[in-house]
C-alpha cells in the first residue's frame, strides 16, 4: 500500500455492507444477469467486511498519510 499511497487520491471504504449487497443483488437479478438462486448476500457482505478489515489494518500498519478518506452510504458520499 505505501506503493500506491501518493498516487491514490481518495480511499472510499463502504458503509453498511448489507445494504450495498442487497441493493446490487436486486439489480443484478433484475436485469437478467445473475439468477436469484445463484447471489448470496451473505458472501457479498462477508467478502465486503473482509476487504475492508483488510484495508484497516494495512492502513493501521503501515501508518499511512492520507489526505483524503471518503465515507459511503446509500444517500451521501463525502470527504472527511
Amino acid at each position: 500500500m505505501k506503493q500506491i499511497q501518493y498516487n491514490v487520491k481518495q480511499w472510499t471504504t463502504i458503509n453498511e455492507p448489507n445494504v450495498m449487497c442487497t441493493y446490487f443483488g436486486t439489480l443484478l437479478t433484475t436485469a437478467g444477469l445473475v439468477q436469484p438462486e445463484e447471489y448470496d448476500n451473505f458472501k457479498c457482505m462477508h467478502h465486503i467486511t473482509l476487504a475492508h478489515a483488510k484495508a484497516y489494518r494495512a492502513f493501521q500498519e503501515e501508518k499511512l498519510e492520507v489526505q483524503q478518506i471518503s465515507r459511503e452510504n446509500s444517500s451521501f458520499l463525502g470527504t472527511k
